[in-house]
């Protein structure tokens, strides 16, 4: 199959596959998130991949597309430490408008709770948010490309390191460290675990 990685846009056609793989790349944090809630999920993610700013919007992602372009086999969402806290204020005012505490009454009591997993990014750093592929996908060196890319365009950012964080139970581990990361942080939050089986 031919794939391509391009500069992913905001295309609604696309916007609920690019949910489905932000759901799959994070489900540990998002199913907590969204109390298990799936299709609010996803409709929340597709209002942020929509969006012109914000930590979950296109604009900060590359698409791995079929020849198509109508469909996505895997995703990379990435940005510069120095733009993570901006990005995460619009993120904020985008849930304040989407009013996901009416059907999940705890939404910001859970999201701040999640908050304590993700440590600092410094500003000359590029921060990859999300690497996703589609489980048909996965295996054929997919991820690997969509890597690479995000390591090109730290590189042509001028950023100096590549930060990211993830669950220490995702398989995505290894897939890191094969990449050459290294573990800086390991963050435990021991009540997140303990009264919601939140892996750290």
């Amino acid at each position: 199959m031919d794939v391509k990685l391009v500069p992913a846009d905001d295309n609604p056609a696309l916007a609920l596959a690019a949910a489905h793989l932000l759901w799959d790349s994070s489900a540990h944090f998002l199913g907590y998130l969204y109390d298990g809630d799936q299709s609010r999920g996803f409709e929340d993610l597709r209002f942020h991949w929509l969006r012109p700013g914000g930590l979950l919007s296109h604009r900060h992602a590359f698409l791995a597309t079929g020849t198509s372009d109508n469909e996505i086999h895997g995703l990379a969402l990435a940005m510069g430490g120095d733009q993570k806290r901006g990005e995460a204020e619009l993120t904020g005012q985008h849930m304040a408008a989407l009013a996901t505490e009416r059907v999940i009454p705890d939404f910001f009591e859970r999201l701040e709770a999640l908050n304590e997993f993700h440590p600092e990014v410094p500003g000359q750093a590029l921060y990859l948010q999300n690497i996703a592929v589609r489980g048909t996908e996965r295996g054929k060196g997919l991820g690997d490309r969509l890597f690479h890319t995000m390591v090109e365009l730290a590189r042509e950012g001028g950023y100096g390191a590549l930060h990211l964080d993830v669950v220490s139970d995702n398989p995505a581990v290894s897939f890191y460290r094969r990449h050459g990361m290294e573990i800086l942080t390991e963050t435990d939050v021991r009540e997140l675990r303990e009264k919601h089986g939140q892996p750290s």
